[in-house]
This record gives C-alpha cells, sequence and structure tokens, in this order.
C-alpha cells in the first residue's frame, strides 16, 4: 500500500505504538476463535483507530490487529497477560474504558471501550471453562 494512505498508516502505527507492540509481541497466528471484529482502540493515548480493528483473547494473552486495508502495513500482535501491568480506568469517545499499560517499563498503552474488555474477559472465561 503506498501513495499518501500507506505513508498515514506507517506514521500513525509509528506514533501511537503500534510498531514496538508489534516488534516486541508478533502474534504467531491467525485471529483466535470468537475474535470481535470492527472494535475501537486508542493506542499511547494518541491514536485512535476507530471501529476497524480485530481483538480476540485467550488464557494466554490479547491478539490485535487493524483490519483491512490498514491489516497490509500492520501485522497482527499478540500480549501476553503477564505483560499487561497495569489497567486504568479511562475515557474513549466520552464512553467508560480502560487502558492496558503493556510492559516494564511501558513500551505500550491500548485504550479500549469497557464493554469490549468486558466481552475479551468471557471469551476468555469460555475458553478456560471449555478446555
Amino acid at each position: 500500500m503506498g501513495g499518501p494512505f500507506g505513508f498515514l498508516s506507517r506514521l500513525f502505527a509509528r506514533g501511537g505504538g503500534y510498531t514496538r507492540l508489534v516488534e516486541r509481541f508478533p502474534a504467531s497466528g491467525g485471529a483466535p476463535v470468537g475474535a470481535l471484529h470492527g472494535e475501537t482502540v486508542m493506542l499511547a493515548n494518541t491514536v485512535a483507530y476507530k471501529r476497524c480493528v480485530i481483538l480476540g483473547a485467550t488464557a494466554e494473552g490479547l491478539y490485535l490487529r487493524p483490519s483491512p486495508p490498514l491489516a497490509t502495513k500492520h501485522p497482527a500482535a499478540f500480549i501476553p497477560w503477564g505483560e499487561v501491568k497495569r489497567v486504568e480506568r479511562a475515557s474513549l469517545y466520552w464512553r467508560s474504558a480502560l487502558r492496558l499499560v503493556v510492559g516494564d517499563p511501558p513500551i505500550g498503552e491500548v485504550t479500549m471501550l469497557t464493554q469490549t474488555y468486558d466481552a475479551l474477559r468471557r471469551q476468555v472465561e469460555r475458553i478456560s471453562q471449555a478446555g
């Protein structure tokens, strides 16, 4: 993906910290079963991906990937839960949200709506009960 859209996509990935997350936590497979599509997240409290992110959760961690056309320049990240060092209350588009601070020292932040976080938590619980 080239041109102005490609340039902006790469700029957002760097500015929001997505590049650091993917470099440190590259995903080795596809989205987990039951992944949520079209979700909104904010990275590093600066770059918002509105209704264009795939989020999934397993007992091991959080899967994160922008949907096409961003996906061509944004590989998936898989953040182990042990790397989420703090969960803080936040606001995203004037709605209740949670900010996950990743790494110690922090290398990134992922903010998502509280209802999205709750859905991911239920997904992990279902997986744990089935296993």
